[in-house]
């Protein structure tokens, strides 16, 4: 189900790339910037950290748990924006 305000900033990067019809042929779509992480890399830390502009330590040290966010299951420790 398709949801206008997506909690995770890695869903609110990945929309805008979603081609649309009515746009201009060759038109460049947006992109996150990195990589995403190699398969089974592991780690500390949220896999979308190093690509998130809202990451800070606490996404780099812990993985988030998937929790209940406005009615939707979100693993994400900033949700939407929200502080720290």
């Amino acid at each position: 189900m398709y949801r206008a305000a997506p909690g995770r900033p890695d869903t609110q990067g990945l929309l805008p790339s979603l081609p649309r019809t009515g746009l201009p042929l060759r038109t460049r779509l947006p992109v996150l910037a990195g990589a995403p992480p190699a398969p089974g890399a592991g780690g500390a830390g949220c896999g979308f950290a190093p690509r998130c502009p809202g990451t800070d330590d606490l996404c780099r040290r812990e993985e988030p748990a998937l929790r209940a966010v406005d009615g939707r299951a979100v693993a994400c420790h900033h949700p939407s924006g929200e502080a720290a």
